[in-house]
């Protein structure tokens, strides 16, 4: 039932709610598509010119970056999208950060719905069902984060070294560091 739920608003999201967003008139087909390609690359850190390509596999039109731009701020003021910002603590370091944003649906079962799989389809696939589980996550832990007026950031260098999000599995308490950076026991997320 919560998946012809998370279809339904699929449905209406690509039909109707992306044309209210700000007025203008997009194509249900290249929403799909967008959508489609934000769930093939949820919680990775690519560019628009990425999603484009990808969504060029299907709709050879005049799509082009700026086009996939106006349509990604269309989900983000429905709150359909909630992409995740880099951590930049503007430090002079020989490691180069990364700065795109890494890309998220507020809820992952919409993009379930947007992939068109279901339960069956993540035992075939462990490797989506971690992309989903990390998304699932990363958005329970916002909501924990907004409630203490915080924020979450992803960290990623030039070396490949990355960083989604931090918890400890021990310990009964949470605490801050010197540097300004929150320990939070996985246990201490709840109530």
């Amino acid at each position: 039932m919560a998946l012809d739920q998370a279809r339904d608003y699929f449905d209406s999201v690509v039909h109707y709610d992306i044309q209210r967003a700000d007025g203008v008139d997009r194509d249900p087909e290249r929403v799909k598509l967008l959508m489609r390609s934000y769930a093939r690359h949820q919680g990775a850190a690519v560019n628009y010119s990425v999603i484009c390509a990808d969504m060029k596999t299907s709709d050879n039109s005049s799509l082009n970056d700026d086009t996939v731009a106006s349509y990604v701020k269309a989900l983000k003021k429905i709150f359909v999208v909630e992409d995740m910002r880099a951590w930049n603590p503007n430090l002079h370091s020989k490691t180069a950060i990364r700065t795109s944003d890494t890309r998220y649906f507020t809820d992952p079962s919409i993009g379930v719905a947007a992939l068109g799989i279901g339960p069956k389809d993540f035992f075939n696939d462990l490797n989506t069902f971690g992309l989903f589980f990390e998304t699932l996550a990363v958005r329970d832990l916002r909501v924990f984060a907004d409630t203490l007026d915080g924020e979450l950031y992803h960290y990623r260098d030039k070396n490949g070294l990355e960083c989604d999000a931090v918890l400890t599995g021990t310990g009964a308490y949470a605490y801050r560091r010197k540097d300004g950076v929150y320990v939070v026991p996985i246990g201490c997320l709840k109530d």
